[in-house]
């Protein structure tokens, strides 16, 4: 029983959190580290700069995690993106109804 109010009470602490986090930029992470950009694109071309990666042959092998940076640093998927820009207010309201955040989706 103690587990179980341990697990809500850290998902409410994490959801809070969430609701004062804002989007920074589109990112992905390779080989453990992370580029943002404007959009995924761009994230990748900054990636390749650096890393001088085949990014057409990382994508389809899985080794190329895509998302959004937050405020605080945190690369946090989709659907996780969209609920934190909703909440600050950042998505344009056309997409309000979206359950997963794009990069044009963003108002900036």
């Amino acid at each position: 029983m103690n587990d179980d109010i341990e697990r809500e009470a850290y998902r409410s602490s994490e959801e809070a959190v969430q609701l004062l986090m804002k989007i920074q930029s589109a990112a992905i992470r390779v080989l453990g580290k992370t580029f943002a950009g404007w959009s995924h694109d761009s994230a990748c071309d900054h990636a390749h700069d650096e890393l001088g990666l085949d990014f057409s042959r990382a994508y389809t092998s899985g080794k190329v995690e895509k998302g959004f940076l937050t405020d605080t640093g945190e690369l946090v998927d989709r659907q996780q993106a969209m609920t934190i820009a909703l909440a600050a207010d950042q998505v344009t309201d056309k997409y309000l109804d979206c359950h997963a955040l794009q990069s044009y989706m963003l108002k900036f």
